[in-house]
């Protein structure tokens, strides 16, 4: 809205007040956030030329192109950095970060959906973990692995059979202690997300396909998987001669 474009009539608009703000956002975003950014926009337009009525040249939004920069293969971690971020969680003073960091590594959740899940969205009868709020707003049945399951077993007897959330803390104190896990490790480049990307990479390494990857990661297009299906080159080489020898 601070914007010199947002601040004209629709009516002088033109392409090139749009560009010139386009290229502004991009010294300060980067493109695949302007994109997502953009696209409000061109929603707006759209309803607003369709269902109300208003004139408001949305061909001009339109031919505005955002080049993106194709998605690069996801960042692996190794068995033994993995284990050390855990071992380090372990020594958090914070005693929820190991067992959130290890739900994170099996259960390929995102922070915020960890840390919005309730008990009642357990059911350790089915062994499945329910989530209702995610980024994808589509609720899901999760399934426990034997870590996983064990984890959340450890968690309901220490909360004594108490409703509410399964992890009470905010998501900076998730991201000041994790900074702090990182560090203590050697392992400073590596975010909490990674841990999602791993899970995700090692099930398409343990022979799930796409769409069963996609039910459980909430992935909504499955082209949006394939950085992860090859992640791991060496794994991928391996197959290969394997199949050639055969």
């Amino acid at each position: 809205m601070r914007s010199a474009w947002a601040k004209k009539p629709l009516s002088v608009l033109t392409t090139a007040d749009v560009v010139a703000y386009r290229d502004e956002r991009l010294r300060e975003v980067k493109a695949s956030s302007l994109h997502r950014q953009f696209f409000i926009i061109q929603h707006a337009t759209k309803i607003a030329e369709e269902e109300c009525g208003w004139d408001v040249c949305s061909h001009i939004f339109n031919a505005i192109k955002i080049k993106r920069t194709p998605s690069s293969g996801v960042r692996r971690l190794s068995k033994t950095d993995a284990q050390s971020l855990i071992h380090a969680a372990g020594s958090c003073r914070n005693r929820l970060m190991q067992p959130l960091s290890i739900l994170a590594l099996e259960t390929g959740r995102r922070r915020g959906e960890l840390l919005s899940l309730e008990w009642d969205g357990v059911d350790f009868k089915h062994h499945q973990i329910r989530l209702q709020k995610n980024k994808s707003s589509y609720p899901r049945q999760i399934p426990m692995t034997h870590t996983s399951e064990g984890v959340l077993r450890g968690l309901w007897q220490a909360s004594e059979g108490q409703d509410g959330l399964v992890f009470n803390l905010s998501p900076n104190a998730v991201r000041l202690a994790f900074e702090r896990i990182r560090q203590g490790c050697g392992l400073t480049s590596v975010r909490f997300h990674d841990l999602r990307h791993e899970a995700i990479s090692i099930w398409f390494e343990r022979g799930l396909t796409m769409p069963e990857v996609a039910a459980i990661s909430g992935h909504r297009s499955l082209s949006q998987l394939m950085r992860y299906s090859y992640s791991d080159t060496k794994a991928l080489a391996n197959k290969i001669r394997r199949s050639m020898s055969s």
